[in-house]
């Protein structure tokens, strides 16, 4: 394969040839990509006419090659997160979502963590490898109730004082914030947020199927790892479950390391929601790449405990996730029985479009960014290019 390791930006334009391409929609195999300036130029079969004599060839046999995998729900990985509050720490972070083909991502984080003053003023850290979409709070608006893993000094009052604060404080960084809508305030802290540009979240939440409704026609539009830490479904007390995985105006995300949700869940919720309004993602956190064994967080205050590949605390209480988008990748096959070409939409034009980005990311289409991963038939990521340029290239050192 070309550019092996390279950091340096690509020439004009770049093909890449001979590997089995999804658009996700659309198939080629063998197939060719060609790459100007960041940007996709053609996608096709033979791409020869529009190919410049002096264009730079990427060989890709025995390879698929699609859009970039976008993760929406990531707390770090291989050692590294925000809460660390460095830069080596958010360049880590990024060079390990591109390692595992991620192009785009969430900065997940919480009201008040350690780490987080700290990261607007460093945010270009993060793009050294995989590139941030922005910040993605799941605190302090979050139920007390089912907060999971979120202390609970970070839960504060739902109230626009404080989120004129957060915005103060993440200086226009501020992307997706989550919102239990049984909370006082909570259905009208929704539609502000669908007011000022901010993808309103469902999660963390107890709330009532009346409730969840009132917030999705507040403004809603996404859902934080459906199933979890939300109210279970009952017959008579169904909760927001069958509101969110019935109603085309919001979409969900899936946490698909089949332990926060049994792979017949998640065959289940993809048959209800379709893969066009599902996000795979992996709420992946600093353990992610790491061995199993007892880890202690100086910052948070905390102790894990990864055993079986679960992250959980001394209560027994999952904390993240040590999943990996290449590996969901193809978890989400296996638990499904979906095709390639369908799983694919899950893990990038779907997640575009849920944090507002399908006019530009999750396909290979002429004027998107070029942003790719190659893969084999394991899953195992060869190269991640973000924006044109070869950020990762495996055995590359």
């Amino acid at each position: 394969m070309d550019d092996a390791g390279s950091s340096e930006a690509f020439p004009p334009a770049l093909l890449i040839t001979g590997g089995r391409v999804f658009t996700p929609f659309d198939a080629f195999s063998p197939g060719e990509v060609l790459i100007r300036d960041g940007k996709i130029a053609a996608v096709g079969k033979d791409l020869s006419a529009e190919t410049p004599a002096d264009a730079r060839r990427m060989y890709a046999k025995g390879l698929t090659v699609a859009p970039g995998f976008i993760d929406l729900h990531t707390q770090g990985g291989c050692g590294y997160d925000i809460w660390m509050g460095t830069r080596e720490a958010l360049e880590g972070w990024s060079r390990c979502q591109a390692r595992h083909g991620v192009t785009s991502f969430m900065l997940t984080t919480g009201y008040k963590t350690a780490g987080y003053d700290f990261l607007t003023s460093h945010l270009d850290c993060a793009a050294v490898a995989a590139k941030p979409i922005g910040v993605y709070l799941e605190s302090p608006f979050c139920s007390m109730e089912k907060r999971g893993g979120i202390s609970e000094e970070r839960v504060g009052p739902v109230s626009l004082k404080l989120l004129d604060e957060i915005q103060s404080t993440l200086d226009g960084h501020l992307h997706m914030m989550l919102v239990a809508p049984e909370r006082e305030g909570g259905v009208e802290m929704i539609a502000e947020l669908d007011r000022r540009g901010i993808v309103p979240a469902i999660g963390h939440t107890n709330c009532t199927y009346e409730q969840a409704k009132a917030a999705v026609d507040a403004g809603a539009t996404h859902v934080t790892h459906c199933f979890n830490a939300m109210r279970a479904f009952h017959q008579r007390d169904p909760g927001s479950l069958p509101l969110v995985l019935t109603d085309d105006r919001v979409d969900i995300e899936l946490i698909c390391d089949g332990f926060h949700i049994h792979p017949a869940v998640i065959r289940l919720a993809v048959q209800l929601k379709g893969t066009g309004l599902t996000s795979v993602v992996t709420d992946n956190m600093r353990v992610a790449g790491m061995p199993e064994g007892d880890y202690t967080f100086e910052r948070m205050g905390r102790t894990l405990t990864v055993q079986g590949g679960v992250p959980r605390l001394a209560d027994g209480t999952i904390a993240g996730s040590t999943l990996t988008m290449n590996r969901a990748l193809g978890n989400v096959i296996d638990f499904t029985g979906l095709p390639l070409k369908d799983a694919l939409v899950m893990l990038t034009s779907s997640p575009a479009k849920a944090v507002r980005l399908g006019d530009r990311k999750g396909e290979l289409r002429p004027g998107f960014d070029a942003d790719l991963v190659l893969f084999d038939e394991n899953f195992t990521v060869h190269s991640t290019i973000v924006e044109g340029k070869t950020v990762y290239v495996k055995d590359a050192g």
